[in-house]
């Protein structure tokens, strides 16, 4: 996913970065991957923010996301152009979208099978991701709930929400991993 990406930005970007700064096509896909690294670490980081406001208090939230922004990953990856931050946006948009799952049921379908495609991007750019994903259905399936006299209930509901998850993620990797 990581070089159609970079192919894309060559195809858009080449020539006017060619103009405004005298590169390279090579230096253009560079600046291009890494451009796309700043701004999928700044959407991780506020997603991130509020999956934390849920949990816990805004200064702890703040203090987690900053000492997240001044790790390794985010240091030395989002200036190398390697996808390993987009696929940290795809994942943290997972646990954000199983998170609203289980906070309203209404919209709990969509968000599942959104988190399934958003999860299969993750482990299509990076693919030790896929280690996380355990913890995710985890973390969703023992998310509080807000209606806690029915957990029988919510449990069957958050079952068959993992189910769609699984299916959406099993139909959106299939093809993208068949392609090679």
């Amino acid at each position: 996913l990581w070089r159609p990406w970079a192919y894309v930005g060559h195809s858009f970007l080449n020539n006017w970065y060619a103009q405004l700064f005298g590169d390279t096509p090579a230096q253009a896909v560079a600046r291009f991957l890494i451009q796309t690294n700043f701004i999928c670490s700044v959407i991780a980081l506020l997603l991130l923010l509020s999956i934390l406001r849920k949990v816990v208090n805004a200064w702890i939230a703040v203090a987690v996301v900053f000492a997240m922004n001044c790790s390794t990953a985010f240091l030395n990856y989002s200036h190398s152009g390697a996808p390993y931050i987009p696929a940290l946006l795809f994942s943290t948009l997972t646990l954000c979208l199983l998170t609203v799952a289980a906070e309203r049921p209404a919209k709990g379908r969509r968000c599942a099978f959104l988190a399934g495609v958003s999860f299969t991007l993750a482990c299509g750019l990076w693919f030790p991701y896929a280690l996380s994903g355990l913890g995710m259905l985890a973390a969703f399936y023992f998310w509080p709930s807000h209606n806690s006299d029915e957990k029988s209930k919510v449990r069957i509901l958050r079952r068959h929400l993992i189910r769609v998850f699984l299916c959406s993620l099993a139909a959106s990797a299939l093809p993208l991993f068949l392609a090679g």
